[in-house]
């Protein structure tokens, strides 16, 4: 074969593998749409919220959940813990939908839901917090954002992956770097949790029986964990390295049971970003009053 001959082998062998390698990328893609129904963005941004308070005050609080949850609390039971803030009726409060609060259809997949699927909604559940942001931030509101548990994941996956335009971040009870163990068993769609020094990881058992569980139920649970595997998995100190976190206060609980305590080297790196770090002794369910706590003594304000 003369070396002309060749290269134009080649040049067509590459064409047939980029569109190959096309097809396969978008075969992989209709698979998952077809899975459950898309996370479609309503045009109207404000349906990405209910909302509390006062809706003509300066001062806007983005609530980010705990969960990750089927619904938001505040639809569910009309009130939150949140409302215990000093003057909470007083702020424009927004009760921020994620991923699988605002399309619940998610947990119907048909036939699997993979972390590829979990990867997508995690980023959907960002992209609400950026627009609901940028929506009062055009509007010149102070804009205030506040996220517990998985809510506090969403806050740096937020930070870590769009422009960072709210005034101040709340991160209450959640890691920078997950416990590597932890994050696999979600990513396999099991849970486990930390003993009482927040050290020691305890696996669920996979052998686990799970027979007096509706269908319904298992596939529930299995997207709740692989949504915690996949908004888990990344290592923040890296994806926020080149941010500045001096606006953000961290709160975590040294005895924390449900996703461990923020290690030595996670509050060095929070403090080297400009970010306050504030630890209490009282367990995951009650770092958030002891946030309330705060602003009820004055040691914490909103507007300095």
């Amino acid at each position: 074969m003369t070396i002309k001959f060749l290269k134009i082998l080649l040049i067509f062998t590459l064409i047939g593998c980029k569109n190959t390698n096309q097809k396969t990328s978008s075969e992989a893609e209709k698979k998952i749409e077809s899975t459950y129904l898309q996370t479609i963005f309503p045009q109207d941004t404000t349906k990405l919220w209910v909302t509390d308070g006062n809706i003509k005050s300066d001062t806007t609080l983005i609530i980010c959940q705990g969960g990750p949850s089927r619904q938001l609390t505040f639809i569910e039971k009309g009130r939150t813990s949140y409302r215990y803030i000093p003057s909470y009726s007083n702020y424009n409060i927004v009760y921020l939908h994620q991923a699988q609060t605002y399309n619940p259809e998610i947990f119907n997949f048909k036939s699997t839901f993979s972390i590829e699927m979990a990867n997508k909604e995690v980023d959907n559940s960002s992209e609400m917090l950026y627009r609901a942001i940028k929506h009062f931030k055009i509007k010149n509101k102070t804009v205030i954002v506040i996220g517990t548990s998985y809510g506090a994941y969403i806050i740096q996956n937020y930070i870590s992956t769009r422009p960072s335009i709210a005034d101040k971040y709340y991160v209450i009870a959640g890691r920078i770097d997950g416990n590597s163990e932890m994050v696999e068993q979600h990513l396999n769609g099991f849970n486990g949790g930390f003993k009482e020094d927040g050290i020691s990881y305890v696996s669920e058992k996979e052998n686990v029986d799970l027979s007096e569980y509706s269908k319904e139920d298992l596939k529930e649970y299995r997207v709740k964990q692989l949504l915690k595997g996949a908004i888990g998995k990344p290592i923040y100190s890296r994806e926020l390295l080149n941010k500045d976190l001096s606006n953000v206060t961290y709160f975590y609980a040294a005895n924390d049971q449900n996703v461990g305590k923020l290690s030595d080297s996670e509050i060095s790196f929070l403090e080297s970003k400009g970010a306050k770090v504030l630890k209490t002794f009282d367990g995951h369910s009650e770092v958030l009053y002891r946030f309330i706590d705060k602003l009820r003594d004055g040691s914490l304000n909103f507007i300095e």
